[in-house]
């Protein structure tokens, strides 16, 4: 006669069928799994295996989620499957490709929530979301200011770079009386081009100012 043995071990050491002669099996697994069917006679056997895959585990979403403002950001499912279709919506920003796919690439200017969704074609469905989050600070603002302008050489200026409320990083640093600050003093001896960085974390951003410095010299008229 026919003898069936399926297993959860490939060397079939524990059997789950009570009935070596019904080929079916009812399981009830809670995680991805393999399982593994013998099936032998008095003249050969043979072995097989099954792998069960859960939706959920093949909609998880990896990628890019902190960024900075007009960022391309990638996400992508990370163990997609070819039996699942995908699709991707997504709040306060613009997906550039892979809208029907396990991976996309998008361009945010603000917080975004991400969600991808699974489905077998078989009524069997499920989503993940992620949420990118935004740097706020925008380059388009940025921009750096001496008042005045023009100074002679024993006076000094206020250089100020905007906008407010991140970290900034001024050079070079001879003329001034600290190289960070929204707002510094310059008192340079000769025209200066003063650069500074705009920080928020990864997100740098630069900018420049000319102080120009006239050094007038009183004679005789």
């Amino acid at each position: 006669g026919t003898s069936i043995i399926w297993s959860n071990q490939p060397d079939f050491r524990t059997v789950l069928n009570d009935n070596n002669n019904d080929p079916n099996i009812t399981i009830t697994p809670d995680s991805p799994i393999t399982y593994y069917v013998s099936l032998s006679t008095e003249f050969c056997a043979q072995e097989a295996e099954v792998n069960i895959e859960f939706i959920n585990s093949q909609t998880l979403i990896e990628g890019d989620l902190t960024a900075c403002f007009g960022d391309t950001i990638s996400l992508n499912v990370i163990n997609p499957s070819n039996l699942l279709d995908y699709s991707w919506t997504s709040s306060d920003a613009v997906i550039l490709s892979g809208e029907n796919s396990s991976s996309i690439t998008a361009i945010v200017q603000n917080d975004a929530l991400f969600t991808v969704f699974a489905d077998n074609g078989n009524g069997c469905t499920s989503e993940d979301d992620v949420f990118v989050q935004v740097s706020s600070l925008n380059p388009n603002s940025i921009n750096a200011i001496a008042s005045p302008s023009i100074i002679q050489s024993d006076e000094s200026s206020v250089l100020t770079a905007n906008p407010p409320g991140y970290d900034y990083i001024w050079s070079p640093e001879e003329g001034l009386n600290q190289t960070t600050g929204q707002s510094v003093i310059a008192s340079p001896e000769e025209s200066t081009v003063y650069n500074v960085q705009v920080i928020d974390e990864d997100c740098i951003y630069n900018a420049s100012v000319e102080l120009r410095v006239l050094d007038f010299t009183c004679g005789p008229p």
